[in-house]
């Protein structure tokens, strides 16, 4: 909602105070389009990303899966 709503001002914004309103169809989309694009951009980087962060890298360390703790339990049997 939050994402939504703030493209929504910042179209507004532009579109207003740049008095994009009074221009030609073309001008409007020049400025506009790099502007949408970008913003869509982000809002993939954010989801695809940077969606797997927090999981690689920890402080404390990866989470380690059933098969990486039977490996090191393997390992440290022979041992």
């Amino acid at each position: 909602f939050f994402i939504s709503f703030t493209i929504v001002k910042a179209f507004y914004i532009v579109y207003t105070f740049m008095h994009l309103g009074d221009e030609v169809r073309g001008a409007k989309w020049i400025i506009i389009a790099p502007f949408t694009g970008f913003i869509i951009f982000l809002i993939f980087m954010l989801v695809m990303g940077e969606g797997n962060y927090q999981k690689v890298h920890r402080v404390d360390g990866p989470i380690l899966t059933k098969e990486a703790i039977q490996a090191d339990e393997g390992a440290a049997e022979k041992k």
